[in-house]
């Protein structure tokens, strides 16, 4: 349940009672993943569970759960499907939904529990038992992927508050940097993209159900990478290949990233290789820049082709990231 996707069911209940749908189970081949969620109210549905069939028939189910307005306080149902014998779809696997009812008394307290954690930093995420009548409550901290745990003689689903979005910063407004933001909509990153005096970036600007882009202009590019939190992917594409050095150099000084990535060609890299070297970066530290960019074998330099190369590997090394239990060079 990530900040965006909170906004979303807050936004939705405004209007009047909303049943939150969410895949809290997976076996075989699906169409989403544990996590993936839809909001189904008066005014239509938010979000998506992989769309089709299964989605027409649970849309069906949370209008069913709307109308009944005299089942008490936090209703929820768990729905299993067999894709293939239950709903004629080919992927062959299976899902379990979870829908939850939100009303005035749920948001009211969903609300207390987001206001507690802000102002006690209590809790990475939410979890409630997969039976009616208990509101949602915390998970303890460290709580990193949504799932199933089963105490107190029942299943639990869980949810960090903060998603899987991982923190993305781009650097350049050019002409990539601008195709590569537009790409990036939808995807699992949290995004930063800063400028220097040359571009001013925002033309593109993106909201996603991660968290979108937060965009903006300073001279101290350097500065701002230095200042990023940890495990932060980085993309540097500014206009001056000066302006890329010592973005590269602070982000190596400082080690505390999860990928960095510099557009150029290897002629650029071998250069950048050897100035880095001079004013003392490590030669392991050095071997952590990936220079070019984008997946190889990708042929073609316009602005969009670089910005789908660029944006798949990224994908890649964040999935690397997350199987292995940390960041990933």
């Amino acid at each position: 349940m990530s900040g965006a996707g909170i906004d979303a069911l807050l936004r939705a209940a405004a209007a009047g009672p909303v049943v939150r749908a969410v895949i809290i189970k997976t076996a075989g081949s699906t169409p989403r993943e544990v996590g993936a969620w839809m909001l189904v109210g008066a005014q239509g549905s938010v979000g998506t569970i992989g769309g089709g069939a299964l989605e027409f028939d649970v849309q069906a189910a949370a209008a069913e759960m709307l109308r009944a307005v005299d089942g008490g306080a936090w209703q929820r149902s768990v729905r299993p499907y067999h894709l293939g014998p239950d709903l004629d779809q080919c992927c062959g696997g299976a899902v379990t939904i979870l829908l939850e009812r939100f009303g005035r008394a749920e948001v009211a307290s969903l609300r207390a529990l987001l206001a507690g954690i802000a102002d006690n930093g209590l809790g990475a995420g939410v979890e409630r038992p997969l039976v009616s009548g208990q509101p949602v409550g915390l998970v303890a901290p460290g709580w990193r992927a949504a799932g199933i745990a089963t105490r107190d003689g029942g299943d639990w689903f869980g949810e960090p508050l903060q998603g899987a979005a991982t923190d993305l910063f781009v650097y350049g407004a050019g002409h990539v940097g601008t195709a590569l933001v537009r790409v990036l909509e939808g995807l699992p990153f949290q995004v930063t993209w800063v400028d220097g005096e040359r571009h001013e970036p925002g033309v593109a600007v993106v909201h996603n159900e991660n968290g979108g882009v937060a965009a903006c202009r300073g001279q101290d590019l350097p500065g701002v990478a230095r200042t990023a939190p940890a495990g932060a992917f980085h993309v540097v594409m500014t206009h001056s290949h000066a302006l890329d050095e010592a973005i590269v150099k602070a982000l190596l000084q400082e080690g505390r990233f999860g990928y960095l990535g510099l557009i150029g060609s290897a002629t650029k890299r071998a250069r950048f290789r050897q100035r880095l070297e001079r004013a003392g970066i490590p030669a392991e530290q050095i071997a952590r820049l990936h220079c070019p960019v984008g997946l190889a074998g990708v042929a073609g330099k316009s602005a969009a082709i670089l910005a789908v190369s660029i944006a798949a590997d990224l994908l890649l090394r964040r999935q690397m990231a997350i199987d292995q239990g940390r960041s990933v060079d």
